[in-house]
């Protein structure tokens, strides 16, 4: 099991209205995110999370856009009815 998570000191990852503007996508994650997600066969989301990546992913191009629209997904939710991103 790899965990990859992106959180602040007081355990938040967004601001207001959801903002993530801080977050800065540098070379050495890009090196970090490229090296673990050949080892990675599921992604597990909490509903939030995984809403916020359906909505983003499908139309965005590039070599992690590919990993994370064709990698199998796990969602932990009450209340979603359905997870339909691949």
């Amino acid at each position: 099991l790899i965990i990859w998570d992106m959180v602040t000191v007081d355990g938040f990852f967004e601001g207001p209205d959801r903002d993530i503007s801080w977050f800065v996508f540098e070379e050495e994650l890009e090196n970090y995110i490229r090296e673990t997600q050949e080892k990675a066969d599921t992604l597990i989301f909490g509903r939030v999370t995984y809403e916020l990546m359906a909505a983003y992913w499908p139309s965005e191009q590039g070599w992690i856009a590919d990993f994370m629209n064709k990698i199998e997904k796990v969602v932990f939710s009450r209340t979603l009815k359905s997870a339909d991103w691949n």
